[in-house]
């Protein structure tokens, strides 16, 4: 068993931008013998959209430092025929299970993920636009006006983690349990040669062979 040492973050702020829509299309039916075909242009594809998701298998927030921006991809624009712009891809964020979701501009506290795999959209894509075929009529039968897709939404969030340790070393005063949790971890305890040295708790994550993180805390005695 190979263990693997990992950074404890337990608080991060980042920023999260849903996709834009993609504007309708101006377009008009051209076809052997149709020489004055009516409007036919699509609407344009729906912004992606940003999404957290609780995964079980990560302890920590250390995937958001160092990296503060998230985009959904943006709608594409409608095409003639009537083709509807592709919707933009919606972007997945992997936070940890115990993980408070909060928007920094309102302070509304907008998910708790205490449950694994709990999916919460944070920022919707916006709308596509609409194509000029659905502008026409009886006395507009030539229409050159569409829609702009609408902005998807966007906002700083704060992500805080509730702890929940996986294991906990417990034990007599000066027997070693700082010292263990250092070589374990990146945890960088207080460690001296007299009893009662640990005063609070000290968190610590290790990684088994890579694929699973466990938080193991130090218990003061």
């Amino acid at each position: 068993m190979n263990f693997e040492k990992s950074e404890f973050v337990d608080r991060v702020r980042i920023f999260v931008k849903a996709g834009d829509g993609g504007n309708g299309c101006v377009s008009f039916r051209r076809e052997r013998y149709v020489p004055k075909g009516g409007p036919d242009g699509g609407d344009g594809g729906d912004g992606g959209f940003v999404i957290l998701r609780a995964n079980p298998n990560i302890s920590t927030l250390l995937s958001f430092v160092g990296k503060k921006k998230f985009i959904a991809e943006n709608g594409k624009n409608g095409k003639g025929k009537k083709m509807k712009g592709r919707n933009g891809k919606d972007l997945i964020l992997d936070v940890p299970v115990g993980t408070i979701v909060k928007d920094l501009g309102t302070g509304e506290v907008l998910a708790d993920m205490n449950t694994p795999w709990k999916m919460v959209c944070v920022a919707r894509g916006g709308r596509g636009g609409r194509g000029n075929h659905h502008f026409k009529t009886p006395t507009r039968r030539a229409p050159r006006i569409f829609e702009k897709g609408e902005k998807g939404e966007r906002r700083w969030l704060e992500l805080e983690l509730k702890i929940l340790a996986d294991a906990a070393l417990v034990g007599y005063p000066n027997v070693g349990k700082s010292s263990l949790i250092a070589r374990m971890s990146n945890a960088r305890p207080k460690i001296a040669n007299y009893p009662f040295t640990t005063l609070i708790p000290n968190l610590g994550v290790v990684r088994l062979d890579t694929d699973k993180e466990y938080i193991v805390a130090d218990i003061p005695g």
